[in-house]
């Protein structure tokens, strides 16, 4: 999946207008100190955005556009665009206005809309959802779950974010578990076997907030985690 800006679709459009009206007089070098379009310019951008926004079959109908740059490029840096070289330019835009046309058809752009969570960060800074410097320590694995949860949440994919958010919270769990007992963190260790082996360890019996906080972390493997799974155990 590819971000793209809406201001990219923006200046395509532009460039295609652009060089769709060309006219005799047109200049076609770049001249950084007049604040003007340019011809080479407007056609190097618009087949650049071509290859950027994916749109293949125009691409490949461009060789006349490509030709007709080619050409331009050998003259005077100063020229301008006589009237058959516009004529030219305005009739091969025109047929690939056509092909640009009927490509665009078979495509559709999916808008990400507001959500409570910022969608910028959902789907591409979800440590900023963090407080400053926890996304930075958790395990690599949970990291990844959580950002591709984020972006799940941002394309309202519930099913599929709770999933990564389970095995995300699974990995931090085992992680405090290895912290805690100093277990051989190679082993494979469950969500289960873990919560039940630290409710029964004496160190914590006697620790109201460590007994809470193991069975409110069961309860989410029983209530949340288990269900989303398909009943691993």
């Amino acid at each position: 999946m590819d971000t793209q800006p809406i201001s990219e679709y923006f200046h395509f459009g532009l460039d295609f207008w652009y060089l769709r009206q060309a006219e005799a007089g047109f200049p076609i070098h770049d001249k950084s100190d007049v604040d003007l379009s340019f011809v080479l310019t407007s056609i190097k951008d618009f087949l650049s955005s071509l290859d950027s926004l994916n749109l293949k079959v125009t691409r490949n109908a461009a060789q006349k556009l490509v030709k007709f740059q080619k050409l331009l490029e050998s003259g005077e840096t100063d020229s301008q665009l006589d009237k058959k070289q516009a004529e030219q330019l305005q009739e091969i835009m025109g047929e690939l206005g056509n092909t640009l046309l009927a490509e665009l058809q078979g495509l559709n752009v999916y808008v990400v809309t507001d959500k409570r969570l910022n969608v910028a960060n959902l789907q591409n800074k979800v440590h900023l959802l963090f407080a400053p410097n926890v996304f930075q320590k958790l395990p690599t694995l949970a990291q990844y779950d959580i950002s591709e949860a984020g972006k799940c949440i941002a394309f309202e994919r519930s099913t599929a974010a709770a999933f990564h958010l389970m095995r995300a919270t699974e990995s931090v769990l085992r992680e405090y578990y290895c912290f805690l007992v100093s277990r051989n963190r190679v082993k494979i260790l469950l969500w289960g076997a873990i919560t039940k082996d630290l409710q029964n360890r004496r160190k914590f019996q006697k620790d109201e907030k460590r007994q809470t906080l193991f069975k409110n972390l069961d309860n989410i493997r029983v209530s949340f985690r288990n269900p989303t799974i398909n009943g691993i155990p």
